[in-house]
C-alpha cells in the first residue's frame, strides 16, 4: 500500500503541470470561451464601446491605427487617447470575417493566454515547473475570486464590465515582467521592451504600472550597468510607441480626465509590502526582490500621486495586479517542492473558479433594434437612462453601428471635450441619465431643471442634433418617425406597466455648418472651460458663440447660406462653398482639434476654437477643410521608424553568452 502511495505521489508531481493546465485551459474554453462567443452580443457595459472602435477601425480606418471618428461627440481622435491595440488586433481578422466573430476571437485568445503569461512570469523568477504551475493556479483562481468588484483585470470586471483593454493589458504587463527579469542581467533588451510598447499601446493605466517594473529592478539591486540597460530599454520602448504617444501627450489638453476610485487598504497593504520587502532583503532572496519591490512601489506611488498630487488616475485600476503578486511572493518564501501545497493550489483554484458567481459571460439579451431611416441630415441623440435600457451604452451604440448613423454620446468621454456638454442636454433631458468619468454641470441643472430644459432645443441645433431616440417625447415640437425599441423588466411587468417604448423623434432642421449672423463673442484669455460652461447653461446659448482669440469684426447674414460640395464617410474632408462676397464667421459643428485645416483658393485659413469645441473660419466661396498629419503626427512616425531601425543594431550587439532570469537560477527562489 505505501508504495501505491508514492507511485502516485510521483505520478502526481510528475504531471502536475501538465494536469494544471488542462484543468485551467479546459475550463476557461468550456465555460468562458463557448458561452462567450455563441451568446454574447458584445453590448454589454464598456464592452460596447471596445466593440464600436474595433468596428470603426476595421470598417473605416484600416490599415490606419489612429484617426477621426464622426460617430460620437461631435467627432473625436479615434484610438488616440486609448490605445488602439485591441481595436486594432480585431481589424486585422475583420478584413477576411465579420467584426463581431473577429472580436470574439481575439477575445477568447486573450482568454486562453491568461494562465500562459502568468506560468512564464512564474518561471522566470526561477520557480520550479511545478510551483510556477501553482502560481498560475493560484494568480487564475484570483481572477474569480471578487464577485461584485470591477477592479479591472478580474473576471467580473472583463465580462461584467467589459473592461477588455485592461485585461489584455494584464495579460502583457506579467508577460513583460517576466521577460524583463529574464534579459535584465544580459541586457537583452528587445522582447521586453517590444511588450512594454504593447502594454502602452493596450491600456494607459496598465502602462504605468509596468513602468513601476524597470524601477523595481533598479531599486532591488542599484547598479550603473542596470540603469545603463533600463534606460536604453524604455528608450527603445517609447520609440516603439512614439506613433501613438507623442501626439496623444502633445495634445492632452484635448482630453478629459478625471480620478475614479482608489486602490483598497492601499495604507495596509503597503505596510504588508514594506514589511515583505524588507524580510526578503534580510533573508537574502535577491531573485525574489523585485517581486516585492514592484508591490511596494506600485502601492506606494499610488498613495503619493492621489493624496500629495492628486493625479486624475483610475487608481483601482491597479488593485487586481497587486492582488496578483501575492501567489509569487508567497512561494518565494517555501524552501522547495511540497506536494500538499500543489494540491491546495489545484484545489483553491478549482473552488475559485467553480463557485464565481455573477460574471455575466453572456452579457445581456441584446435588444430588437429597428433600422433607422437613411441619409438622415444631422446627428441623432440616443437618449436612454441607465434603467431604461439592457446595459449603459447598448443603444447608444448598437443604433450607430447598425444604422449608420451618427450618434452624440459614446463610452470614451475622456477623448472629446465635447463629452461634458452631452452629459449637460441629457441631464436637462432626465436626471436619470448616467454620467461619469469627466466633469459635468448636473448639479447646477438639478437646482433649475425647467430652466435647463428649456435651453435643450438650442443646444441640440448647436451640436447639429437633429434627431433624438427617445422613450419620453421632451417637447411637444418633436415631430414622431417611428418606433425604433422596447425595453421592459420584470418590475415593470409585475406592476402591470408596459415596456419603455423608443421612438425616434425629428428635433430639429441645423446645418452642420452655418453661417453666424452675428459677431462671436470674445471670452477672454484664462478659465475658458468655466467660461463656457457658464454660457451652455444659460440663455447666452441661444444667440451667441464664445471664442478665446482676437477676430474680426465681421458678421453674416441670414440669407448667407453654406453648400456642402463633398463629404467623405469619415467626415475627415469636406468641401463647401459659402455664400458670401466677404469672409463671414462660419460655425463648423464638428470638434475642434489640432489636426484640423482650411484651405481657401490654395491657402491656409485660420481655424479658430469656438464653444463649447468647435471650429469657425471667416469664410467666402469655397472652402476645403481636412483632418491631416501634424507636427507631432509626423515625429511620432519618424520616431517609431527609427525604433524599429534600431532592433537589429541592437541584436546584433547582444552578448553571445548570457544568462537569463530563468537560467541564471538553477534553485527555487528561497532554498
Amino acid at each position: 500500500m505505501p508504495g501505491k502511495i508514492e507511485a502516485a505521489a510521483n505520478i502526481f508531481e510528475k504531471y502536475f503541470c501538465h494536469a494544471a493546465f488542462l484543468i485551467v485551459l479546459s475550463y476557461t474554453l468550456i465555460a468562458l470561451v463557448v458561452p462567450f462567443c455563441l451568446d454574447n452580443s458584445l453590448l454589454n457595459y464598456d464592452m460596447a464601446g471596445t466593440y464600436a472602435s474595433s468596428w470603426y477601425t476595421a470598417e473605416y480606418l484600416f490599415p490606419l491605427p489612429i484617426g477621426w471618428n464622426p460617430f460620437f461627440f461631435s467627432g473625436f481622435s479615434q484610438n488616440q487617447f486609448y490605445g488602439p491595440l485591441f481595436p486594432y488586433l480585431v481589424a486585422i481578422p475583420s478584413q477576411v470575417m465579420p467584426v463581431e466573430t473577429a472580436f470574439k476571437l481575439v477575445f477568447s485568445l486573450m482568454l486562453l493566454a491568461t494562465p500562459l503569461a502568468f506560468y512564464y512570469f512564474a518561471r522566470s523568477f526561477g520557480f520550479t515547473r511545478n510551483n510556477s504551475a501553482a502560481i498560475m493556479l493560484l494568480m487564475y483562481g484570483l481572477l474569480f475570486a471578487f464577485p461584485g468588484k470591477y477592479i479591472g483585470g478580474n473576471i467580473h470586471s472583463t465580462f461584467g464590465n467589459g473592461f477588455i483593454a485592461n485585461a489584455l493589458g494584464m495579460v502583457l504587463l506579467f508577460l513583460y515582467f517576466g521577460s524583463l527579469n529574464r534579459g535584465i542581467s544580459g541586457g537583452k533588451i528587445i522582447l521586453p521592451s517590444i511588450l512594454l510598447a504593447l502594454v502602452g499601446l493596450t491600456h494607459t493605466l496598465t502602462a504605468l504600472a509596468a513602468l513601476v517594473i524597470p524601477l523595481a529592478f533598479i531599486v532591488s539591486k542599484p547598479s550603473k550597468e542596470k540603469a545603463a540597460v533600463i534606460a536604453k530599454h524604455i528608450g527603445l520602448a517609447f520609440l516603439l510607441t512614439a506613433f501613438w504617444a507623442v501626439p496623444a501627450i502633445v495634445n492632452m489638453r484635448f482630453a478629459s480626465v478625471y480620478q475614479i476610485g482608489n486602490i483598497e487598504s492601499n495604507l495596509l497593504l503597503f505596510g504588508i509590502a514594506i514589511a515583505i520587502m524588507a524580510i526578503g532583503f534580510f533573508a537574502k532572496k535577491k531573485e525574489s526582490m523585485p517581486l516585492y519591490t514592484f508591490t511596494a512601489l506600485l502601492l506606494g506611488l499610488s498613495f503619493v500621486a492621489d493624496e500629495v498630487f492628486s493625479l486624475p488616475v483610475h487608481y483601482y485600476r491597479f488593485t487586481m495586479l497587486i492582488y496578483l503578486m501575492a501567489p509569487a511572493i508567497i512561494f518565494s518564501f517555501i524552501q522547495k517542492e511540497r506536494k500538499i501545497l500543489l494540491l491546495g493550489a489545484l484545489a483553491a483554484c478549482a473552488f475559485l473558479m467553480l463557485t464565481a458567481t455573477d460574471m455575466r459571460i453572456g452579457g445581456t439579451t441584446a435588444m430588437q433594434i429597428e433600422k433607422l431611416p437613411q441619409n438622415l441630415e444631422g446627428r441623432v441623440l440616443i437618449e436612454a437612462p441607465m434603467a431604461k435600457e439592457g446595459s449603459p451604452h447598448e443603444l447608444q451604440y448598437a443604433i450607430p453601428m447598425q444604422s449608420n448613423v451618427h450618434g452624440a454620446r459614446g463610452l470614451y468621454v475622456e477623448s472629446s471635450l465635447n463629452s461634458r456638454y452631452i452629459f449637460d442636454i441629457e441631464q436637462a433631458l432626465d436626471p436619470g441619465n448616467v454620467e461619469w468619468g469627466v466633469i459635468t454641470d448636473s448639479a447646477a441643472i438639478k437646482t433649475r431643471p425647467e430652466e435647463a430644459k428649456e435651453l435643450v432645443p438650442y443646444q441640440l441645433a448647436l451640436f447639429n442634433i437633429n434627431y433624438v431616440v427617445s422613450s419620453q417625447k421632451h417637447f411637444s415640437e418633436w415631430q414622431e418617425m417611428m418606433k425604433v425599441s422596447e425595453y421592459n423588466t420584470r418590475e415593470r411587468e409585475m406592476h402591470g406597466f408596459g415596456p419603455y417604448e423608443y421612438t425616434l423623434y425629428r428635433t430639429g432642421k441645423s446645418r452642420l455648418i452655418e453661417v453666424l449672423p452675428f459677431v462671436p463673442e470674445m471670452a477672454g484669455n484664462g478659465a475658458w472651460e468655466e467660461k463656457v460652461a457658464a454660457w451652455f447653461t444659460s440663455e447666452r446659448v441661444k444667440d451667441s458663440i464664445l471664442v478665446h482669440e482676437n477676430i474680426p469684426e465681421a458678421r453674416g447674414s441670414v440669407d448667407e447660406k453654406v453648400e456642402i460640395i463633398e463629404m467623405n464617410q469619415r467626415q475627415d474632408r469636406i468641401k463647401f462653398r459659402v455664400d458670401s462676397k466677404e469672409p463671414v464667421p462660419v460655425l463648423v459643428k464638428i470638434s475642434y482639434f489640432p489636426n484640423w485645416k482650411a484651405y481657401s483658393n490654395g491657402k491656409e485659413m485660420h481655424i479658430y476654437e469656438a464653444s463649447p469645441h468647435l471650429m469657425l473660419i471667416y469664410a467666402s466661396g469655397e472652402v476645403e477643410m481636412k483632418y491631416e498629419n501634424t507636427p507631432a503626427d509626423w515625429a511620432g512616425i519618424f520616431m517609431t521608424a527609427a525604433g524599429i531601425i534600431l532592433i537589429l543594431p541592437i541584436k546584433a550587439n547582444y552578448p553571445k553568452k548570457m544568462g537569463s532570469g530563468l537560467k541564471t537560477s538553477k534553485k527555487q527562489p528561497g532554498s
